[in-house]
């Protein structure tokens, strides 16, 4: 409002087209996710955390946080960094890269993380890019929330590492955030989860 004299929900683009298109990518984008963790859980460790019934209780206020969370994030890097660079002329390259390497960055954590640290910036500026091509696509953030909310719902409510941001989940890994050679064996599996969740969206804004 004071630097732009515009409304910040202005980010978000049209709010009508914004919700359809984050329902009609959510929907799929759950399918798609739940299949894809039954195959890849398929054999894995998993360590029950939260009882069911207290992480049911607690999963309407985690979802609405998660949303927050999420909403707030694509409007600073899609929706307000990104529109910015793009309003000033600049190659569409610049764009979508500078937000998402941002983004990337802020997600380095070597004293946690050690040597995996670096794939897991490098695995979240991809995240961004992907966000940041389907913003400049679908003209709204809604596919990006849509995108990022899934992702933090597996990585964070469903799935969790015990000492690090699972709090919340309802498993945990058998092993720690801090066992770099394990995190970094995943990296492929994140590539491909964050390409086949790309591909499901571009399908699901195309109905």
């Amino acid at each position: 409002w004071s630097l732009h004299h515009h409304s910040p929900l202005m980010l978000i683009g049209d709010f009508t087209c914004a919700k359809g298109q984050f329902f009609r990518s959510i929907g799929t984008l759950f399918i798609m996710a739940t299949v894809v963790a039954a195959f890849t859980n398929y054999g894995e460790t998993l360590l029950p955390n939260l009882p069911l019934s207290q992480w049911l209780g607690l999963l309407p206020l985690t979802l609405a946080f998660l949303l927050i969370q999420v909403s707030a994030e694509e409007l600073v890097f899609r929706g307000y960094l990104q529109s910015q660079l793009a309003a000033l002329g600049l190659h569409s390259f610049s764009w979508i890269v500078i937000p998402s390497v941002i983004f990337g960055l802020l997600h380095y954590d070597p004293v946690t993380m050690g040597a995996a640290a670096p794939w897991i910036a490098l695995s979240t500026t991809v995240f961004g890019m992907i966000a940041a091509d389907l913003t400049a696509r679908s003209g709204t953030l809604g596919p990006a929330i849509a995108f990022h909310f899934i992702w933090n719902l597996y990585t964070i409510v469903l799935y969790g590492f015990l000492d690090y941001l699972g709090g919340l989940a309802l498993f945990t890994y058998d092993f720690s955030i801090t066992d770099e050679e394990r995190l970094i064996s995943l990296m492929p599996y994140d590539a491909a989860f964050l390409l086949l969740a790309y591909l499901t969206v571009r399908v699901a804004l195309r109905r």
